[in-house]
């Protein structure tokens, strides 16, 4: 398994250590497991050498480089790696056929020899050029322009944490998915210029493209008119802190108009029950790692209580 530490290291600087090795393990076994493992969570935290409660601590950021293909996980970067690997090993198995025979031929010397090598050579269906099934369709690939423009108009911060070549790779994932490059660029510029990934905070692009992460932030910008006013007024590091251990969907759905902000201790102030029941339920990790309260607050209205940003 070849590792690209570059691209690695991109991706990979908010992991904790023991996530790391963690990630590694799981992408060492998934390579000699012909690219997929169980998504069972006992099993792949016996992969990852922790326990079951560890792993559950820990796997959300490193399932982040998965997908979830019914009763398996699969990576894509290694998919490709592993296409690659066994292309390159079918090529020397033909090279080396190829060498043998043609020795066998000097060596006998025979007419009837070299009417024979071809149908030999071509009779075994691995050493094949395969071919487009009849009346099939090729699998669309962005173009070099493409690629190039999707890379041209993302900021730079979100270009050092990306490489041409993985952006190549999930925008051809991303066409395969029924999604056009416009909805890409589209939903990459509305993603860039949010809160949650503008200036330093910015994704590398590929990791936006992934499972269309990029969507929410098209949706965002064309949600119902009626919906509830925003009345979140907390800093937006904290905001950021949500999108990160669940999703901007997420923080647009119970964060953004059902919450309030009271800094003097560190409260998530609740429209209703039902909310605070959910973010209870859903960041319960988080809320204790930030020290973070969740309170019920009937009077929760559109009035913030502070100035928004002001300090956690």
């Amino acid at each position: 398994m070849q590792l690209y530490v570059a691209d690695y290291l991109g991706d990979t600087r908010h992991l904790t250590t023991e996530q790391h090795g963690a990630y590694l393990l799981l992408l060492m076994t998934m390579w000699r497991s012909d690219g997929r493992l169980p998504n069972d969570p006992k099993k792949l935290a016996r992969i990852a050498g922790c326990s079951p409660s560890r792993w559950a601590k820990i796997a959300d950021e490193v399932l982040e480089f998965f997908t979830v293909e019914g009763a398996e996980l699969t990576n894509h970067r290694l998919t490709i790696e592993l296409e690659k690997s066994s292309e390159k090993s079918i090529k020397r198995a033909v090279s080396g056929s190829r060498g043998g025979k043609a020795k066998a031929l000097k060596t006998n010397k025979t007419d009837v020899a070299n009417a024979t090598v071809l149908p030999e050579h071509s009779s075994d269906i691995r050493y094949q050029t395969p071919s487009s099934p009849p009346g099939g369709t090729k699998s669309p690939k962005a173009t070099s322009d493409q690629v190039e423009a999707i890379w041209s108009q993302c900021p730079p911060k979100a270009r050092e944490r990306s490489s041409r070549a993985d952006v190549e790779l999930e925008l051809n994932s991303a066409l395969r998915r029924g999604k056009s490059v416009d909805q890409v660029l589209a939903g990459l510029l509305a993603a860039y210029r949010s809160d949650t990934y503008a200036g330093d905070r910015a994704k590398g692009i590929h990791r936006l493209i992934m499972k269309d992460r990029w969507a929410s932030f098209t949706e965002a910008a064309g949600s119902p008119s009626d919906a509830p006013a925003r009345t979140f007024d907390g800093p937006p590091e904290l905001r950021a802190a949500v999108v990160r251990e669940r999703d901007e969907d997420y923080a647009r759905r119970w964060i953004d108009h059902y919450c309030r902000w009271r800094p003097a201790d560190r409260t998530l102030l609740a429209r209703s029950a039902t909310v605070a029941a959910a973010i209870t339920r859903d960041l319960s990790a988080w809320l204790d790692r930030a020290k973070v309260r969740v309170e019920v607050d009937a009077a929760n209205t559109d009035t913030p209580l502070v100035a928004q940003g002001d300090a956690a």
